[in-house]
């Protein structure tokens, strides 16, 4: 049987930082692999990692029509030059075009992973509501032509195993896994943190508190900001420090002037968009992310196998990653007093900053370290 297997993506970014490791790893396996994605400014980056790759028409976060017809196109036609044995998709958007592409395929299997349901199930809002009955409906049509299906957190699992023609098809499998060698202390480039330090007009004895991902509503941003400027103005030798990106085709993507709002305060830095957040981590103290709703968040991991201590919040996805008092502590999601309580109890006790920070690696190396997760999606495929 063919060994060809395509990891469909609906942007170069998340595919660079999440399916490469994978991609390598199944080549490792006897695979020959295959990325699909969007053009867009991170698809030469991908081609530069040796990873074959392919190119279809995708604006992420919208279904327009004639895209969505393209790209189903597109995806017939890769298959039929290339045959591939499995077509792997990540995300809604992958998932939907996938299904529609390979309906009623008898030379493919298809797996649809679920990387997280997304803002929608986060809301409570009439909006919300009617966001959520459409991702559903959609995944249920999915469904019905997927042959496995892959969740990564508990609550996903219920959810996705609720909808017909799951029974026998659905995996869960906790995160993208984390490379251990990679985001370890030992390994940092020096002259990068040096860099941030001039950046951040670091000082000896100063905390940094950080966050990394898109600047979304839903990832607790406004909240992070808030209390930032709160504890910045009363404590001395506090920065609060913020690696992430506009994805401006999300509903939920705050704006630049907002952004600013906070920025007059000195000690809120922004960096934008950085490739070296194992460098940013290796400066940080506590890490946190005030998150609505995850799938499974791998800035958490990151950060958990850099040795820092997390706060983020009692919510689907976010929960499974920290054991309370443990790794970090759980506060609830949109609680201004509770993130501002728990990051003051962190900075005041550095002994169990350390010691949270210790059990975070821990649980990574015994639980989510890419080789683990690698095989489990392996066993899927063998599954099949």
């Amino acid at each position: 049987m063919s060994k060809k297997v395509a990891l469909v993506e609906n942007f170069g970014l998340d595919f660079l930082n999440f399916r490469v490791p994978l991609a390598k790893f199944l080549q490792e396996k006897g695979f020959e692999v295959y990325a699909i994605i969007p053009e867009d400014e991170y698809s030469g980056y991908v081609k530069d990692t040796g990873v074959n790759t392919l190119i279809y028409k995708l604006k992420k976060n919208t279904f327009n029509p004639l895209l969505f017809i393209g790209s189903v196109r597109k995806l017939k036609q890769y298959h039929k030059e290339q045959r591939f044995s499995i077509i792997h998709a990540f995300r809604l958007q992958p998932n939907i075009i996938t299904s529609f592409a390979f309906a009623f395929s008898k030379d493919t299997c298809l797996i649809n992973h679920i990387t997280g349901l997304g803002f929608a199930f986060a809301g409570d809002g009439i909006k919300s509501f009617f966001y959520r009955v459409a991702i559903l409906s959609l995944y249920q049509m999915s469904a019905f032509f997927t042959d496995r299906l892959i969740v990564q957190n508990s609550t996903d699992f219920k959810i996705i195993s609720k909808l017909l023609f799951t029974k026998g098809k659905i995996f869960l499998i906790e995160g993208s896994g984390v490379d251990l060698e990679k985001f370890c202390r030992n390994r940092v480039d020096l002259k990068i943190v040096a860099n941030f330090k001039a950046k951040l007009h670091f000082k000896p004895g100063d905390v940094i508190i950080s966050f990394t991902g898109r600047l979304l509503i839903e990832k607790g941003i406004i909240e992070f900001l808030e209390v930032a400027d709160i504890l910045t103005r009363r404590i001395k030798g506090i920065k609060f420090v913020i690696a992430g990106w506009f994805d401006k085709n999300n509903p939920s993507c705050i704006t630049a002037a907002r952004l600013n709002e906070f920025l007059t305060n000195r000690n809120i830095i922004f960096l934008g968009l950085t490739l070296n957040i194992r460098e940013l981590l290796y400066l940080t103290d506590i890490f946190v992310l005030p998150t609505y709703r995850e799938g499974f968040p791998r800035s958490v991991l990151e950060a958990m196998a850099m040795n820092l201590a997390v706060i983020t919040t009692c919510v689907p996805g976010a929960r499974d990653t920290v054991i309370n008092n443990f790794n970090g502590l759980l506060i609830p999601a949109k609680d201004n007093t509770g993130l501002e309580k728990a990051i003051l109890e962190l900075i005041s006790d550095r002994e169990l900053c350390m010691k949270m920070g210790e059990n975070g690696r821990m649980l990574v190396e015994n639980r989510y370290r890419s080789d683990l997760i690698y095989n489990k999606i392996l066993n899927v495929y063998r599954n099949i």
